[in-house]
């Protein structure tokens, strides 16, 4: 009995037992299956999206693009190109005696739902007599969606506030895109997670300089670069809108343009150049007539220094410039020239400056440390005075 009653209770420990592992293995079949692993979209390289595009889309030959990727420049039977690629995007210069196309091709963000580029072509054509300047420039602008092997326009519905019919111009970085209005004002676009949104509104570059006056507008005119060494000296608020655009400029020319004087009351002037040895200087004089005779000297030292003098009229009425010759502001030059320091050898160097009035009206010429000649204003023009 008590043998029977030990294998009874053998038989339910065992069956228990398996009634944990059945519960145990019924519990896992009913937990949900491990998620799989996101699928990461490839990512290209703007260089690589550049070659891949399609032909209606790039607007550049496949031919020609996978030449420019490899090599950076091609030279067709019909166009030039010429490529640079630099932060995530493309620019090509492209163009033949009639027409100059620049193409921009900037890869915007990249998501799970494909990677976003922007495509940006300026077309300036010759038009005779019809539009300004005898040129005439178009602008076509798309913004497209890249997954897998498909390419989609999604211009609008990425950037539903962008109305061509509004805008006279736009530019694209690789975090976002700047539109112009034809009312000269400038809107920054930025990326938000599934569409472009305004972050930013300021008036133009092209309006900033239109406001200048006076000397500040014969010195900068149309250069940009002069702006900007102009907008940091006078600690303009304005700067931080276009300082990014404008110090690339600098960039590309190797060096800085920097105001170190400006009298605007008097029409007056100085600034110089970071790469090299010379300093600069301006001045204005308003003649009867209404036009305007500005002066501009420019005094390099190596191992001597050196001045030099050149002059333009300003016509208000039409806001034109006209370089005029010297000889014919300054009558007695060729006297200035030859002035020499007291003691001179022939054939030593020696230094010469010319001086701008920064008040009153008579240009000052001066070689060596002691001998100078004083050019007085005449409505115009400037006769010699030895003193």
């Amino acid at each position: 009995m008590k043998k029977n009653y030990f294998i009874l209770i053998i038989i339910l420990i065992l069956w228990s037992c398996g009634s944990k592992t059945e519960s145990i293995q019924e519990d896992a079949a009913n937990e949900d299956p491990p998620a799989p692993e996101a699928a990461v979209a490839t990512q290209l390289t703007v260089k690589e999206l550049f070659v891949l595009m399609p032909d209606s889309i790039s607007m550049i030959p496949k031919e020609a693009r996978v030449d420019l990727s490899d090599k950076g420049a091609h030279y067709g039977n019909e166009f030039e190109y010429s490529l640079s690629a630099k932060d995530g995007m493309i620019t090509i210069n492209a163009g033949n005696m009639d027409k100059e196309y620049v193409y921009e091709y900037v890869l915007l963000n990249s998501t799970d739902a494909g990677q976003l580029i922007g495509v940006l072509k300026r077309s300036t054509g010759y038009c005779g007599g019809d539009c300004p300047d005898g040129k005439a420039t178009t602008l076509q602008f798309g913004l497209f969606r890249i997954s897998g092997e498909s390419w989609s326009r999604v211009t609008h519905s990425v950037f539903p506030d962008y109305n061509s019919e509004m805008v006279s111009g736009t530019s694209l970085t690789s975090d976002m895109i700047r539109t112009t209005s034809r009312d000269e004002m400038v809107t920054e676009w930025r990326w938000n997670g599934s569409v472009f949104e305004q972050a930013n509104k300021y008036p133009s570059i092209a309006s900033v300089m239109d406001e200048l006056s006076g000397i500040e507008k014969y010195y900068v005119r149309n250069d940009l670069r002069k702006l900007h060494g102009l907008l940091k000296f006078k600690k303009d608020d304005r700067l931080s809108n276009y300082s990014s655009q404008l110090e690339k400029l600098d960039e590309s020319a190797g060096s800085v343009l920097n105001v170190t004087l400006l009298d605007a009351p008097n029409g007056y002037i100085e600034y110089s150049e970071s790469m090299n040895e010379c300093d600069e200087a301006m001045v204005y004089w308003n003649k009867t007539n209404g036009e305007k005779l500005i002066g501009h000297v420019t005094n390099c030292c190596t191992m001597f220094c050196d001045g030099s003098i050149d002059f333009k009229l300003y016509q208000p009425d039409s806001k034109s410039y006209t370089r005029v010759n010297g000889g014919d502001i300054v009558e007695g030059l060729d006297l200035v020239k030859s002035l020499r320091p007291e003691g001179h050898i022939e054939g030593d160097g020696y230094d010469s400056e010319y001086i701008l009035p920064q008040k009153g009206k008579n240009i000052r010429y001066c070689v060596g440390e002691d001998r100078c000649l004083d050019l007085i204003w005449q409505d115009g023009t400037f006769v010699v005075s030895d003193n």
